[in-house]
Formats: C-alpha cells, sequence, structure tokens
C-alpha cells in the first residue's frame, strides 16, 4: 500500500491509507532577489552580449563532449523579426539547468541542483525578478542531466525525480512529495530501441521521463521502460493508467510526452515494428492513434491545439481545431526537410515553428524558412572550473545550439544551451 508521510520538526509520521499516493509535505524556503541582486541580473545580461565569462559548473553526467567555458559572441546580422536574449544564468556552484517551463508572458521556470540542494528558479524578464524554492533534500531527490517540469496554470510546478513527483505551489513555495507506485516495465529486447542510457539494466528504468498536464489538472507521467503512462489526480489523490500500444516504449529523449488544450496525449514511442524511429501516438481519452507524420520524431513540443513533431532532418506540425474535442480527426502538416535539422524544436505559435540545426536555429512559418544565428561561444573539454575566462587547450568556438526548449505560445520559446552553459535564452519571433 502506497504510504503517506507527514514531515515536521516534532519527527516522522508514518500513516498509512489505502488507494492513496505517498506524499511527503514540507515549506522549502522562499527567496526573493530584488535590489541589488536584480541589477546584478541584469548587469550580467549585459555582460554575456559583451563576452565576459561567467560563472557555472558542468551539467551532472552531462555526455556533451564540450562545455561552455567562456563568454558569449551575439550573431550578426540577427533578423529583423526576431529578438534574441540571454537574460538570466544559474549560480555558480549549480549544475546546469536541467528542467524548463514557462506558461507564457516573460516568466521561465527551471531546475538546477548544487551538491547539496536541489532548486526550482522562476525568473520574470519583464522585473527581472529570480526566485529560488529549495526542494526538501533528501538521498533520493538527486536529479541528473534531464529534470522533466509541468506547470499547472498559475497554480503549481510539477518536478519529476526519479520514481517521485514533486508538487511546488507557486505562491507559498510549498513542496508536496509524492512516491509513484510500482509500474510493470517492458523488457528492453522488446522494443528494442536504437539508445539507452548507458550504465543500468532494464529493471532499473523507473526514473520519471516526462511530464505533461491534462486540462482537468491530472498529472500524465511517462517513466523509461513502462508498458503504460501513469497518471496522478491530484483533487483525488490517486493514480491510473494509460496503457501504451504493445511493444512499444516512450523515446528516450528529453521531450517526448505533451498533452494539448484539447485533452489529446501525445507520446513519441519506439514501436517495434517500426525499426529506428520514434513514432507519434496521440491518446484520445479512449484509443490511441498514430498520425502518419512522415517524419522520425526526435522531439515533440505542444503549444494549445499543436504538436511539433522534430527529427533528423524534418519537422511536421499536427493539429486540431482549437477547442475541438480530444477524439477530433487531427491535421498533419510537413513543415519542412532539411539534413541540416538536428531533430530539436519549439512551437513558436499556431503560425511557426523554431527548428535547431547544426549551425543555430531555423524559424519556419507560412512565408518559409528563416535562418536565426543563436551566437557563438569558446567550448572546450569538461573541466571542474566551468565557465571561464580566457583561451585553454583544446577549446574552440563554436555555434550556440537548441538544448531544451519550452514554447511559450506566444511568438516566443525559451531554451538552454547544448553546449553544456549555464545561461538560458529567449527567442522571440514578431513577423
Amino acid at each position: 500500500m502506497p504510504r503517506k508521510r507527514r514531515w515536521s520538526s516534532l519527527g516522522v509520521r508514518v500513516v498509512r491509507v489505502q488507494q492513496r499516493a505517498s506524499v511527503v509535505r514540507r515549506v522549502g524556503p522562499v527567496q526573493w532577489f530584488v535590489g541589488a541582486v536584480v541589477v546584478a541580473v541584469l548587469a550580467v545580461a549585459g555582460l554575456l552580449w559583451l563576452g565576459v565569462p561567467r560563472g557555472g559548473s558542468p551539467a551532472v553526467g552531462s555526455s556533451t563532449a564540450l562545455h561552455a567555458v567562456g563568454g558569449l559572441t551575439p550573431p550578426r546580422n540577427l533578423p529583423s523579426s526576431v529578438t534574441l536574449s540571454y537574460p538570466v544564468s544559474v549560480p555558480t556552484g549549480y549544475s546546469n539547468p536541467s528542467g524548463l517551463a514557462t506558461a507564457g508572458t516573460s516568466v521561465v521556470w527551471y531546475f538546477a541542483e548544487s551538491a547539496t540542494q536541489d532548486t526550482l528558479f522562476r525568473f520574470d524578464q519583464a522585473s527581472g525578478n529570480v526566485r529560488q524554492i529549495q526542494i526538501p533534500p533528501t538521498p533520493a531527490l538527486r536529479s541528473g542531466l534531464f529534470t522533466p517540469l509541468a506547470l499547472e496554470g498559475a497554480t503549481a510546478v510539477w518536478i519529476g525525480i526519479n520514481s517521485t513527483l514533486v508538487e511546488v505551489n507557486q505562491t507559498t513555495g510549498m513542496a508536496t512529495l509524492i512516491d509513484l507506485p510500482p509500474i510493470s516495465l517492458l523488457p528492453p529486447t522488446v522494443a528494442q530501441p536504437p539508445s539507452v542510457p548507458g550504465g543500468q539494466q532494464g529493471t532499473a528504468y523507473e526514473g520519471i521521463e516526462s511530464l505533461s498536464i491534462e486540462p482537468n489538472g491530472t498529472v500524465v507521467v511517462g517513466r523509461l521502460f513502462a508498458s503504460a503512462l501513469q497518471t496522478y489526480a491530484p483533487s483525488t489523490n490517486e493514480f491510473g493508467q494509460i496503457a501504451l500500444p504493445s511493444g512499444s516504449m516512450l523515446v528516450t529523449a528529453q521531450q517526448n510526452l505533451s498533452t494539448s488544450s484539447t485533452g489529446l496525449v501525445s507520446a513519441l514511442l519506439w514501436v517495434t515494428r517500426i525499426s529506428g524511429l520514434g513514432v507519434l501516438a496521440q491518446w484520445d481519452g479512449t484509443a490511441w492513434k498514430m498520425p502518419v507524420t512522415s517524419c522520425g520524431a526526435a522531439t515533440l513540443s505542444s503549444s494549445g491545439a499543436d504538436v511539433l513533431v522534430s527529427g533528423q532532418g524534418c519537422a511536421a506540425l499536427v493539429s486540431q481545431p482549437s477547442g475541438a474535442a480530444a477524439s477530433t480527426q487531427v491535421a498533419v502538416h510537413q513543415l519542412t526537410a532539411s539534413p541540416n535539422l538536428t531533430g530539436t524544436g519549439a512551437l513558436l505559435g499556431r503560425a511557426a515553428a523554431l527548428l535547431s540545426t547544426g549551425t543555430g536555429a531555423q524559424i519556419i512559418d507560412s512565408q518559409g524558412a528563416l535562418a536565426v544565428g543563436l551566437g557563438t561561444m569558446l567550448a572546450g573539454p569538461s573541466v571542474g572550473g566551468g565557465e571561464s575566462g580566457g583561451q585553454q587547450s583544446g577549446t574552440r568556438e563554436v555555434p550556440i545550439l537548441l538544448g531544451l526548449t519550452a514554447s511559450a505560445g506566444d511568438g516566443s520559446v525559451w531554451f538552454t544551451l547544448a553546449n553544456g552553459s549555464s545561461m538560458i535564452g529567449r527567442v522571440t519571433f514578431a513577423p
């Protein structure tokens, strides 16, 4: 039976609850950085444009060969319809940001960890304010290279760390820890994915890989090698499951699950009979459907009723009429096919998408393709000092590439840097 635990200054109280989630409640300290720190943040943004180095540390468990070791150089000849900024960076002593989410406007949420602390950050570019919410420190809550985040409107931020759901109240900063029940795992020999995280056996893949929020507030959870998606209803404190198509599992990617405003759940799956390709599957509440996108999917991004599927050399838009039921037939539009696309992208709105390329990015809209440079930075082998000034042995100037993306749905996309930097960027498109 799942457990419900409450932490208090008087000790640990354990209460067993039938058919309920295991919950730990703790009020984490909340810190607002204003005044001098806000000025410092704004100054950092200016310094970044001048190429002055920033402090930071390499991503935890990162497999990227090169990491940022020096300042950023802005792109030349940025199109007049595009605004690019790098307005915030995680503090020195933290890993690079491993989770990213936004609900629009000028606010972005991101997650990073230090040697002793997991921290959720909220940054408002309009005011320059940075807020920190400390997650209760426990040995089990140590994140890694990717930490899924999902926003429940302006109410809660959901975080997936190992097999624990963390609900953070956006107003009070209270963190609720919910231990997920066991789930049936699919042997890796069944789905035969082309790659899995190294160094672990298939039976150990129980971590939360992705999160999404349904319109009714239900949290949809993707777990590696699981034979089903899990659901958690905060209002009733109960779990459920959505069985995946037989012989399939979630793609081992950073962004493989989303829920549209119509309630349609989209997932990227490895399917046994389709070797080597990620396949888009959509759950309408009663059955799985697989729209033909003609694109081997690597990541997906959603905004409103639209889902963007990005793959190596291709991208497709899958959409429904706004306000339609989840079972309404989707329309598939092949956006582009270019060998330069790397498989990462995000929606800028219903009319445009930002796609990663080998040299920066590309914006696709009804007018065609627009090349967008994201700047360059000095990168080299990962060393303990993180980003530091000066040319080092083995370093070179490389183009900045998209890492994690978060679509605001208002013509802008927040992103981390695939180069292994502590900075967070934002692209805004206003044709």
